[in-house]
């Protein structure tokens, strides 16, 4: 880090001042000592690092509760014996395989969400029909916070490319 030595003089106008940054520590070891194999885990070494998945058993439990009966079937076992690793490899395998594509709703359950949209939210119950409407004809908002679905895109959307029918480079779709 650098001090300052003697008075401190402004600088000449139409000039910048640099503070310095917070003091750096550089942590490194020697390629002698990475070059040793690890030691094989032991059971207690595997169990102590389970205890600290960055997941605990408690949000793999409360994802469960949210999941397909049939899924629940499936994972409870795993979750009961705490075997995170085969818990979330058989909850990846099965997103995975799935073969029909699930987004944030199930479409048969439409008219139970309207329901509660209409008791819940009456007053934003049309703008939200609306919205939903646009994108289902293909039609996006050019910003992420326009009110206006002025895009119009293709029957198939091609999401990794720019969109021919908008030349704005920050269309977000």
């Amino acid at each position: 880090m650098y001090h300052a030595v003697g008075p401190a003089v402004p600088p000449p106008a139409g000039l910048f001042t640099l503070d310095p940054l917070e003091p750096r520590v550089l942590m490194a070891g020697s390629p002698a000592a990475l070059a040793v194999d690890p030691p094989l885990p032991t059971a207690m070494a595997t169990s102590a690092r389970r205890s600290h998945d960055i997941v605990s058993a408690q949000d793999r439990q409360r994802l469960l509760d949210h999941l397909t009966p049939a899924l629940r079937t499936d994972l409870q076992p795993l979750l009961d014996r705490g075997d995170g690793a085969a818990f979330d490899a058989a909850l990846l395998r099965y997103s995975s395989r799935s073969s029909a594509p699930r987004f944030f709703f199930n479409p048969k359950s439409l008219p139970k969400y309207l329901r509660f949209m209409n008791r819940k939210l009456p007053q934003q119950v049309d703008a939200r029909v609306a919205r939903a409407d646009e994108i289902l004809a293909h039609r996006f908002p050019e910003q992420i916070n326009s009110d206006t679905y002025d895009v119009q895109l293709g029957r198939k959307i091609d999401w990794d490319f720019q969109p021919t029918t908008n030349d704005n480079p920050d269309l977000i779709n």
